[in-house]
């Protein structure tokens, strides 16, 4: 059995997260409430503690979860954050708030969030990833407003910028995910539906090799989310207006080669996760509520396998157990 949380918006009927059951012995999917929360739309976990970003009445921010229970909310936003991540080894969680430009910083403890900073950026900014980055001690935010990435150092007291490399103009860097063993980013960019492939150093990061996930001439991407096999030989990405998959073969370079290309059988894929020790793929099709399980195949591709209704989804969260 294989278990995951999904986020997802409320407005037209979920309740909050759900807890998704796999079994891949018989290809059964089973959902049950998790937490009720309000628009959790993205996830992350440390053991038993789950952290989601989302809102009460007017206030938004993130959430500390233990047991499947409310601990503690840091609701000091006006707009709920878009992505949230964790750093385990210093208990530090970090938020990246779309439409306010700008990602904060919390610690935690006994399942009590304590705020340590918020870094403002300048007028444009959509930041829309966060997350730390151990090979060079550092956290990399993606802004996709601005067509940058950044990278900040926590000097024991706050975090201080480290570096900052520009994309392409319009490109929208969103989320970026690190090969498991060479020092390489692979960022993906929403507006232009492009992977660049960077070489990840103390100094910054310097495009190396950029390719497609769209299809040739199409018009409208709008790229969302990116994973890598721990193995670093396979990368996947999820087009919403396309509606499909791609999965690329990662070269001994670390370049991406597209490989194939399938439909997601849904609306709006917005974000997906490999699940059961990375056998299977499980995407969230957000317009339509169709949470869709491929198996993965001995060289990567993805076969349908199975699905099931989960509403609004947009965030499939790996736990623990």
């Amino acid at each position: 059995m294989s278990s995951f949380l999904s986020g997802s918006y409320t407005k037209r009927g979920s309740s909050g997260i759900m807890k998704i059951e796999f079994d891949p012995s018989n290809h059964s999917i089973t959902s049950s409430p998790y937490v009720k929360l309000d628009n959790p739309t993205y996830l992350c976990v440390d053991q038993n503690v789950v952290f989601s970003v989302g809102s009460v009445l007017e206030q938004a921010g993130m959430v500390l979860i233990s047991d499947g229970v409310i601990k503690d909310m840091l609701l000091l936003e006006e707009k709920v954050p878009c992505h949230i991540s964790v750093n385990s080894h210093i208990k530090h969680v970090y938020t990246a708030n779309y439409h306010q430009g700008h990602i904060m910083i919390a610690s935690y403890n006994h399942d009590i969030l304590n705020h340590l900073q918020t870094i403002k950026f300048p007028h444009g900014s959509k930041a829309h990833y966060v997350g730390y980055e151990a090979s060079i001690d550092a956290l990399i935010m993606c802004d996709l407003g601005l067509d940058c990435v950044r990278a900040f150092r926590f000097d024991g007291t706050q975090y201080q910028l480290l570096w900052e490399s520009q994309f392409p103009q319009g490109c929208g860097p969103r989320h970026a995910v690190k090969h498991p063993t060479k020092p390489i980013l692979y960022v993906l960019a929403e507006l232009s539906g492009e992977v660049f492939t960077c070489d990840l150093s103390q100094d910054g990061l310097v495009i190396k090799h950029k390719t497609s996930s769209y299809p040739p001439q199409f018009k409208t991407p709008w790229a969302a989310a990116i994973r890598i096999t721990h193995d670093g030989r396979h990368c996947y990405t999820s087009n919403r207006g396309h509606d499909s998959i791609t999965h690329f073969l990662v070269d001994e370079k670390g370049h991406l080669h597209f490989e194939s290309r399938v439909s997601t059988y849904g609306k709006q894929p917005r974000d997906f996760n490999l699940i059961n020790q990375e056998q299977h793929l499980c995407v969230l099709n957000h317009d339509d509520d169709r949470c869709v399980i491929f198996k993965r195949l001995d060289n990567g591709s993805l076969e349908y396998l199975c699905e099931t209704q989960v509403l609004e989804g947009v965030c499939v969260c790996l736990t623990s157990s």
